[in-house]
């Protein structure tokens, strides 16, 4: 969405230093208000905050940071103090955002409560419309705790950093299986930007040989099927928005000496004080069809999928007139980011009108044109609490992009930025499955983590499912020709686990063994794979007696890791490097810090961002005792993070996390890092 920075982790009326300068209350509401004008949402509540912290009468001022906060979808934050407001008379639909953000944060059943109590109290003329509306939402929540999935079997990797940035990664092309295009604003204004899967990796992202404009927003490209024209759009907006953004649509055409200069299409495409934006090209025979995305009037309401249609041959791009997609499929809320499967004859896109698991949720549905059948929500793993879309498939159709806010383990720890995952379809069944035994005594272990990784060639290693193993049983699925690792995770006892691949895979071996764990003291290893050959009658471990079968996890995503208890680590600090270096880039701003420099990969829990930094100041007494400050500063913007060090664990450091979260920091979260440089 919005190109966003971090957030200062404040507390709730906690006020950023420096606004006993500003004056009156008067003067920083005035202030709020420009910030927000501006798009400045992160200042802007932090100073809506403060207004209301001096004058406690005005709750409007409460009301307008519970907005930035959702603008910026930081959901715990807005849910926080639309809690605040839910009661009050003057805002009668804070509840029902107070529950919006709830569901959003996964929070479903809380969520579903508020939805309920909200038509019970809202007492607006309007309150029938409300009545499918609510619903839509309680209906969307229920399907979030089901764990309901469509797209079964589907691995989840979320691009690496040569491709996602602190800024927002959307609109993924796929030109073919090895080449992918999408839109950026990681250099500020929103650019399309190119990156090859090039040994087992995905290369560092550059910005292809297309037209470029200055001050405007570049997104949302589309190829023909024959490749010859490329439709995108241009976004006005200082700040780029996937749904807000003021957008026209443009084509180029490709030549001997390159790219045309683009041509926007005819002003009967976008209606002045309307967007149209989001297109997706396709032929029909002799027919081309462009899908997109437009809030112009006829509508069914909000954002609606539209499309139009053109002879290919003709030299004009005289499109017919725009004809809405139908009540199917649009809603009163937003419909987006089509996409058309030519050979299932499906559309998918992204809406939150349809009953959603969280904001936007991917949906598909078989026809074309204006007549289509009821939509159908992917599910999980496709869809999640956040927003998901932009949903395409690769070439092969081995795969599909989805551009997301979600949080992703300890590789993306905000929702305050869109980044690309990918969902690999596996080609057949390969399992990787077994049990985790205390190695003591050869008891089950129960309620363990087990987490699924794949290592690239160069040797990083890729988050890609995470479960609770409740009986102490664990399957993953898994597709062949790529190398794996699956570490165990269990307060108490040593982590450990095993590296594999699935090169030389067979149809009738299973990748998989019993992994023991070592009481915490004792040393534990990661050890060489076992093949287990796979038969219906063959149980997953005979160790396991007939009266306690084995009962595999379904894999569910999750990012609660086991807790365990905090232990001190003795670690070696690399004697070559100075006290003080620059240690990261935040885009392009040097980072520097004065923390020793370790070697290998450590964590440590960043608690807030501030402009100044007293380790003194009491908001910080209830976390003194969980670690030791440290701070990275970025002098361009004016910055100082402030975290707590360090962990060599990721359980520990999420255990800590919770800690400082409960203790006044509620966006506490875990950065990761490795020979002293920071990775997320």
């Amino acid at each position: 969405m919005t190109l966003r920075f971090l957030l200062l982790a404040t507390c709730l009326y906690f006020a950023t230093p420096g606004f006993s300068q500003e004056g009156t209350w008067k003067k920083i509401s005035k202030s709020a208000d420009q910030l927000f004008a501006n798009g400045n949402y992160e200042e802007a509540a932090n100073y809506y905050l403060e207004a209301y912290k001096q004058k406690k009468s005005k709750p409007n001022f409460l009301n307008q940071a519970a907005i930035c906060y959702e603008k910026l979808r930081l959901y715990s934050k807005s849910a926080n103090l639309y809690k605040e407001l839910k009661d009050h008379a003057d805002f009668p639909l804070a509840r029902l955002q107070f529950a919006r953000a709830l569901k959003q944060n996964g929070e479903h059943d809380e969520a579903i409560t508020i939805f309920k109590s909200f038509l019970v109290n809202y007492k607006g003329s309007d309150s029938s419309k409300y009545i499918k509306i609510i619903k839509n939402e309680i209906e969307g929540c229920e399907l979030a705790m089901t764990g309901n999935s469509n797209e079964q079997g589907r691995m989840v990797e979320h691009l690496s950093e040569n491709v996602n940035t602190m800024a927002d990664e959307v609109s993924p092309l796929p030109f073919n299986d090895d080449i992918l295009y999408f839109s950026s604003t990681m250099e500020g204004f929103s650019k399309i930007y190119r990156s090859h899967y090039q040994d087992g990796e995905w290369t560092k992202a550059i910005v292809p040989n297309f037209p470029n404009f200055k001050d405007k927003h570049v997104a949302h490209g589309t190829f023909t099927p024959d490749n010859q024209r490329f439709y995108f759009t241009l976004c006005n907006n200082t700040d780029f928005d996937v749904v807000d953004s003021q957008c026209d649509i443009y084509v180029t055409i490709r030549t001997d000496e390159g790219w045309s200069n683009p041509r926007k299409l005819r002003d009967y495409v976008k209606l002045e004080g309307t967007t149209a934006t989001h297109p997706f090209v396709m032929h029909d025979g002799d027919t081309e069809v462009l899908y997109f995305s437009s809030d112009r009037k006829g509508g069914k309401g909000g954002m609606d999928i539209w499309f139009m249609t053109r002879h290919v041959d003709s030299p004009e791009y005289d499109f017919t007139l725009p004809k809405n997609a139908g009540h199917n499929i649009n809603t009163i809320g937003d419909e987006i980011t089509p996409f058309y499967n030519e050979e299932q004859g499906e559309l998918y896109f992204s809406s939150n009108g349809h009953p959603s698991m969280g904001g936007y949720d991917v949906f598909k549905s078989l026809g074309s044109m204006s007549k289509f059948s009821k939509p159908q929500n992917l599910g999980k793993p496709v869809n999640s609490s956040a927003d998901d879309y932009y949903f395409v498939e690769n070439k092969s159709q081995t795969g599909s992009f989805v551009s997301s806010n979600r949080t992703y383990g300890s590789e993306k720890v905000s929702t305050d930025n869109d980044d690309l995952f990918f969902f690999s379809v596996p080609v057949k069944e390969i399992f990787a499955r077994g049990n985790v035994y205390d190695k003591n005594n050869n008891s089950i272990i129960t309620d363990v983590q087990v987490i699924l990784y794949e290592v690239k060639n160069s040797g990083k290693k890729r988050l890609l499912q995470s479960i609770i193993a409740n009986s102490g049983a664990y399957q993953f699925s898994l597709i062949p020709e790529r190398a794996f690792e699956i570490e165990v995770i269990k307060g108490g006892f040593q982590t450990s686990g095993f590296s594999f691949n699935t090169f030389a895979f067979d149809e009738n071996k299973e990748y998989g063994k019993s992994v023991y764990l070592e009481k915490e003291g004792m040393v534990a290893k990661f050890e060489e794979p076992v093949f287990q050959e796979s038969s219906s009658t063959a149980s997953v471990d005979p160790v396991i007696s007939s009266s306690a079968p084995v009962v595999v996890e379904t894999p569910v995503v999750t990012s609660t890791p086991e807790p365990v208890a905090t232990t001190a680590i003795t670690t070696t600090v690399a004697s070559d490097l100075p006290s003080t270096y620059v240690n990261s880039y935040y885009q392009g701003m040097e980072v520097t810090t004065s923390a020793p420099k370790l070697n290998g990969v450590y964590f440590k829990i960043q608690i807030s961002t501030a402009q100044y930094f007293n380790e003194n100041d009491p908001q910080f007494d209830q976390v003194r005792s969980i670690g030791y400050f440290q701070t990275e500063n970025i002098y361009e913007k004016g910055w100082t993070r402030i975290l707590i060090a360090e962990f060599f664990s990721l359980s520990e450091a999420k255990q800590v996390m919770d800690q400082a979260r409960e203790n006044g920091f509620p966006e506490a979260f875990v950065v990761k890092y490795r020979n002293g440089n920071r990775k997320n």
